[in-house]
């Protein structure tokens, strides 16, 4: 099983998250709740990729924008919000096999 974040596109001027990006398919840094965080620390732990899931935005479609590692997590001090750094992209730019729900932000498959 693979595991996937959900993030809005960059031009999305609503982000849910403050997210970083490089370009239009590689995620420099989220921000994310504490269980994705953790989520995270063990797919790095264990050398692990995951991809990103970028939404829709007006006419550009959703895409499995890309495969990276997880380079570093850090907890936020109120304990429940964290940071995510990621590295080692691998650009994809795939049609995605399945819609998240709305508001849905991460999911294997």
């Amino acid at each position: 099983m693979t595991f996937y974040i959900v993030v809005r596109h960059r031009y999305n001027p609503v982000p849910a998250w403050k997210n970083e990006w490089l370009d239009d398919n590689r995620l420099k840094r989220i921000t994310t709740t504490r269980l994705i965080a953790e989520k995270c620390l063990e797919l790095r732990d264990n050398a692990e990729p995951l991809r990103v899931h970028r939404t829709q935005f007006g006419t550009r479609r959703p895409s499995i924008c890309c495969e990276c590692q997880v380079a570093g997590v850090n907890i936020g001090p109120d304990g429940e919000t964290a940071t995510v750094e990621f590295d080692n992209w691998k650009v994809l730019n795939l049609a995605p096999l399945r819609s998240p729900a709305r508001g849905q932000s991460c999911y294997e498959a």
